[in-house]
């Protein structure tokens, strides 16, 4: 579910098993779009009046590093998206 999905990209120490398909579903459910950046293996989340949050993975399976979950929740938060609240 995605209260679960929700509560893993919670947890700290952030976690290093979260793959590309669940940080989409999460990206997606706060209202962002993807797509392909210059490279095939960088993808690009958007929404409007957000800066845009560029996220490196290869295929759906590709585990995202904590860096990259950190920048993304940290540039929502940011941009003023309720994350945390919204469950």
């Amino acid at each position: 579910s995605f209260e679960k999905l929700a509560e893993k990209i919670r947890q700290k120490p952030l976690r290093n098993d979260i793959t590309f398909k669940e940080m989409r579903k999460f990206m997606q459910h706060y209202g962002y779009s993807c797509r392909n950046g210059n490279k095939e293996s960088h993808h690009i989340f958007f929404k409007d009046g957000c800066r845009p949050i560029n996220i490196p993975a290869h295929d759906e399976g590709t585990n995202i590093k904590p860096a990259y979950i950190k920048m993304a929740i940290k540039t929502m938060e940011e941009d003023g998206n309720e994350w945390r609240k919204k469950i």
